[in-house]
């Protein structure tokens, strides 16, 4: 791409012989091109034999302390949400398969046509087990869908991890225990666990904004 190779170009020029990108000083155009530099020095137009300036830059502050904090914490940040999506994924994911399942051992077809290949009669009425399993599927899907937009808005908006990955931690297992306890008709736990995720989806909303505010 000639504009990534362009502004590769540019910066590499702009450092070759500067330690700062626009002052005597380590400024805040330093600590945005420091943040942007880490994801592109995967891209092959900033391999290094391609911009050794702008490695030697990136190598310099890298050691940075406060760099090198924010970047731990970024990327545990981003560990956890990574993993509690894929667990979400699969919490939403469930229920679904498992309707089916239960569905195929019901005898009773929602589809015209599987009725005629299965040779079973044909209802829109799903049977008592499988209504069950499609309202925890629908009540998971309110609440793991926006839990996880506002996750990546809060990592967007430079969040913390002493909030951001507790919050995660609480939200999957109030999701994994809302889904057992719905599942097996417990109450008040179904009732519970479903207010805590909804504490844990509230959490982050307020955060985000806090975030926003101070800076």
């Amino acid at each position: 791409m000639p504009e990534v190779y362009g502004m590769i170009d540019l910066l590499d020029r702009r450092v070759r012989d500067r330690e700062f990108l626009a002052a005597d000083r380590f400024t805040f155009a330093d600590a945005l091109l420091m943040a942007t530099l880490d994801p592109t020095f995967r891209f092959p137009e900033a391999a290094e034999d391609e911009a050794p300036a702008l490695h030697r830059y990136y190598d310099r502050h890298a050691t940075r302390p406060s760099f090198v904090e924010t970047a731990a914490t970024s990327h545990a940040i981003l560990w956890a949400f990574a993993i509690a999506s894929i667990v979400l994924s699969l919490n939403l994911l469930a229920p679904w398969v498992l309707s089916g399942a239960r569905r195929a051992r019901s005898g009773i077809a929602v589809n015209p046509e599987d009725g005629a290949r299965f040779g079973v009669p044909v209802s829109e009425t799903a049977p008592p087990e499988v209504a069950r399993y499609l309202r925890a599927h629908r009540n998971a899907e309110a609440t793991i869908c926006p839990f996880l937009a506002l996750g990546v808005v809060y990592i967007l908006a430079g969040g913390t991890a002493p909030i951001a990955i507790p919050n995660f931690v609480l939200f999957v297992v109030a999701r994994v225990a809302h889904a057992i306890v719905y599942l097996r008709a417990l109450q008040p736990w179904r009732t519970i666990t479903f207010a805590v995720s909804l504490l844990a989806i509230i959490a982050p909303m307020l955060a985000t904004v806090f975030q926003l505010i101070r800076h």
